[in-house]
């Protein structure tokens, strides 16, 4: 789209970098850090990632994405360490279990929360990204959660039904700029943790 704005009688509001890393609880200064985004990861270099056996048969791999039980029952859940039909390379091996584990999880929030499927299943690039956040600690996801916001909403005025990731850090950026305040004050973050203090600021 030409303009991701929301219009009103007299004035636009969009939403900014800034104000995304603000309501996230992530790091503000956005200058110089690395913009992470989904990349291509084949179905073999995904289960290379997170230590999973080649031979694990799954249909849904070859079409680019997995299921969050898939990665729940080897990485959710401290049984599976032990499980040994579950295809772990590392069965037993809890230290390298646990790096993993991280791994898995930041591929299933990012799936779930950020990058949200309609068929509720996880993109396999995610996993590529995630790899590259725990490997690199100037990168950044609030490009990518803005860009998303972005296209929900541009899907949705097309006619599309299904907006799910990140609204809820679009509702309290609504909120924030159409709460009535007194006419003078400061309207810079003052909280580190603005989702915790969301409430306290709209009373």
């Amino acid at each position: 789209p030409t303009r991701n704005v929301f219009r009103f009688v007299d004035f636009e509001l969009s939403p900014t970098l800034e104000e995304v890393a603000g309501y996230a609880g992530l790091n503000g200064k956005l200058r110089g850090q690395y913009l992470l985004s989904p990349r291509p990861v084949s179905p073999h270099a995904f289960l290379d990632l997170l230590s999973i056996s080649r031979k694990v048969q799954n249909d849904d791999l070859s079409k680019g994405c997995c299921t969050l039980q898939f990665l729940y029952q080897r990485y959710g859940i401290p049984q599976g360490l032990e499980e040994p039909n579950l295809g772990l390379i590392h069965t037993g091996n809890r230290i390298k279990w646990e790096a993993r584990r991280t791994l898995a999880f930041i591929t299933a929030f990012l799936g779930v929360v950020v990058c949200p499927r309609k068929d509720k299943k996880i993109e396999i690039g995610l996993v590529g990204m995630a790899d590259v956040a725990i490997k690199r600690t100037d990168s950044t996801v609030v490009p990518l959660i803005l860009s998303e916001i972005y296209r929900a909403l541009t899907i949705c005025r097309e006619g599309g039904k299904f907006f799910q990731g990140c609204n809820l850090l679009l509702q309290l950026w609504m909120q924030e700029h159409l709460h009535h305040r007194a006419g003078y004050m400061n309207h810079g973050l003052t909280e580190r943790n603005c989702i915790s203090g969301f409430e306290k600021r709209m009373t």
